[in-house]
């Protein structure tokens, strides 16, 4: 443990990383026997998790160069993945290797070409895994009693922005969109299947809008219960900062999942092969959806807002009130949703 932690402080700088990829530490790392069928040795567990984060490590310090080690990291280790995240249907004890593994193919979100050339099996089950458990730990988070089980609560929160950040990653730019920068030739293929039915959990497929909006909602739920916005004087209690930290991870995970509805469903108005009545039919479910999320979002934070008055008290249909609320520098993503909704809106 302590050698593996030794490795994981070089792995941070650059000369001993590269220096470790020269004597073939991946080698090592890939083939390594650290876990149990349970991981129920403590032990060998933590030392688990140091190769998974030594692994990231090297990929964020040395970027490209150790992306193909990574990615074979990823395709040894994709038996174990797939028994880990299935197991979350119905057993949570498995919540901080889970994690990590999130936390891994997060990092592999940025090398796509790199895994379609060397773990295509592996990049075909990502979706999958999305489609699955996202709504599985978005059911978990909403349905837990408030106060239990505040490590595990946090693990699945993390868990859940890793693997939103991912879709953030795989999507394109709203800006390349907006721009045409991007050909409607050169368009990838859509990450959010079109349907806006929440399945019932457990089962297998891609993500859909659908299971991005229930996320979406259940976040803004979570928030309420995390955050009510009373006017407290802030303390340093930990339990005080176990709530501030948890409230960044639910902002985080919601600014993904809008930002990646609304990159998809921008590059669906502009393929050309989609139906009219399908475009149609995405501008208005997608718009009512994320209008009632966007709507609770400025209600929830106007009820810590000292500064509004009476005639303040409308949602969306009152810009202004709007834009004073979501004119915090950590609420300023939220702003453009709206101004996104809007415009989508606009059928």
């Amino acid at each position: 443990e302590a050698l593996l932690s030794l490795i994981l402080c070089l792995s941070n700088y650059k000369e001993s990383a590269t220096t470790l990829h020269w004597c073939n530490i991946q080698k090592l790392l890939s083939f390594a026997q650290f876990y149990g069928e349970k991981l129920e040795n403590g032990q060998l567990q933590r030392l688990w998790f140091l190769v998974v984060q030594i692994v990231i490590s090297l990929l964020q310090t040395l970027k490209m160069k150790f992306a193909e080690d990574a990615v074979l990291f990823a395709s040894i280790r994709h038996d174990r993945l797939m028994a880990v995240i299935g197991s979350l249907r119905t057993d949570f004890s498995y919540i901080a290797e889970a994690e990590h593994f999130s936390a891994l193919l997060y990092s592999l979100a940025s090398y796509l070409d790199t895994w379609h050339m060397r773990a295509p099996h592996c990049l075909s089950d990502v979706g999958t895994i999305l489609g699955t458990i996202i709504p599985i730990v978005s059911h978990y988070l909403t349905s837990s009693v408030s106060g239990e089980k505040e490590d595990t609560t946090t693990q699945v929160l993390s868990m859940l922005s890793n693997l939103t950040a991912m879709l953030r990653v795989m999507t394109p730019t709203i800006l390349s969109l907006l721009s045409e920068k991007i050909g409607i030739q050169c368009l990838p293929a859509p990450l959010l299947a079109l349907n806006f039915t929440t399945p019932p959990l457990g089962t297998e497929g891609p993500p859909s809008y659908g299971i991005l909006t229930g996320c979406l909602r259940g976040c803004l739920t979570l928030l309420q219960r995390v955050d009510p916005c009373k006017s407290a004087t802030p303390t340093k209690s930990d339990s005080e900062l176990t709530i501030a930290g948890q409230k960044s991870q639910i902002i985080f995970v919601m600014e993904n999942i809008l930002y990646v509805l609304m990159s998809q469903s921008q590059q669906a108005v502009l393929d050309t092969n989609l139906e009219q009545s399908d475009v149609y039919h995405l501008r208005r479910e997608l718009g009512i959806e994320l209008k009632t999320v966007l709507e609770g979002v400025h209600r929830h934070f106007r009820k810590g807002s000292s500064s509004h008055s009476p005639r303040m008290d409308r949602t969306l249909s009152c810009s202004s009130s709007y834009g004073n609320i979501l004119e915090q520098s950590h609420l300023s993503f939220f702003k453009l949703g709206y101004q996104f909704v809007n415009s989508l809106l606009q059928v």
